[in-house]
């Protein structure tokens, strides 16, 4: 179906598209922004906003495909570079993701956003120094940049500086009072510090403020089960996988808490979901090899422990589940 020409205008069908998207109303956007399409294909807008419906639908490859067709139109448009490179690195390409931003950056030098994402695309690769930096980088051309903070934070932790990263935090905190994400790291940040009473603290203040946050409610249990109250760590664990039913990590402490309790059998319920939804979580199979061992299935706990190996070599505790 395209427009019909004679009755509505292009502008007048981007306006009731933009108006749709805005409102939420994605099916109808993705509608009116694709009839668009149909009648003229190089219209740049609703070929990226189009994209940008389909992100937020859930179809992540047809968010590449749009967004990357308006880069392709637009090459010199930053905003569109800077969101294809989001849906790269959503999809898994997160290498392609980083010459996106680079295009992006060149095309705009000034925009903050770019060096922001890319920051976060290499904490996730492991690349902390380069993250941090960019992070900086973004910071310096929006000093009020949340977000940039938020991830400058993620790279200093993982550098193992502290206190440098919850001074950022803070920071973002001042300009963001109801940054839930900024508490629940800065709690994070305290329990590697060892301050497990402050770590309490700031976890509380987070879930206080968004109590569907699923990372600060498994961040309050860890916090809660190393202050010794496994029950109130279980609930807070239970809580976030309640909210993010497909949260490894929250199944992963929840077994972990109940193994403490000798709850072996449900700790092993907890493992499977971890595994479920995180095939190659080395630490969750670890531990499935440390339940099955108590459950004295002394096979299945080798076959957890070689699984272990296998997806992390190099850490000797799993060789010692053997």
């Amino acid at each position: 179906m395209s427009l019909p020409a004679t009755q509505v205008t292009v502008d007048d069908a981007m306006a009731m598209a933009m108006r749709h998207y805005s409102n939420g109303n994605l099916t109808v956007a993705d509608r009116t922004f694709r009839d668009i399409i149909a009648s003229i294909p190089d219209y740049h807008p609703a070929v990226h906003h189009l994209g940008l419906v389909c992100f937020y639908r859930g179809d992540i490859k047809g968010a590449v495909e749009y967004t990357g067709r308006s880069a392709k139109l637009e090459p010199k448009n930053a905003l569109y570079l800077n969101n294809y490179a989001v849906m790269l690195s959503e999809d898994g390409q997160k290498e392609t993701a980083l010459k996106a931003w680079d295009r992006a950056i060149k095309a705009d030098p000034g925009f903050a956003d770019p060096y922001s994402n890319k920051a976060n695309t290499l904490w996730q690769l492991g690349r902390f120094e380069e993250a941090a930096a960019y992070a900086r980088k973004a910071i310096d051309r929006n000093p009020k940049y949340t977000d940039a903070m938020l991830n400058l934070g993620n790279a200093l932790v993982s550098l193992k500086k502290f206190d440098e990263a919850i001074k950022y935090w803070r920071r973002a905190i001042k300009i963001k009072p109801g940054f839930d994400k900024a508490w629940s790291n800065i709690g994070n940040a305290m329990r590697e510090k060892g301050d497990l009473k402050g770590a309490r603290e700031a976890c509380l203040k987070a879930v206080a403020i968004n109590p569907n946050n699923p990372q600060a409610w498994s961040n309050l249990g860890n916090a809660q089960r190393d202050l010794g109250s496994p029950k109130e760590a279980e609930q807070s664990y239970r809580k976030a996988a309640s909210l993010l039913p497909s949260y490894a990590d929250a199944h992963n402490n929840l077994a972990i808490c109940l193994m403490d309790q000798h709850r072996y059998q449900e700790a092993l319920e907890s493992i499977r979901y971890a595994i479920a939804f995180r095939p190659d979580y080395a630490e969750a199979f670890g531990n499935m090899s440390l339940i099955q061992r108590e459950l004295g299935n002394l096979d299945e706990a080798e076959n957890a422990a070689r699984k272990a190996i296998l997806l992390q070599p190099d850490s000797a505790s799993f060789y010692l589940d053997l």
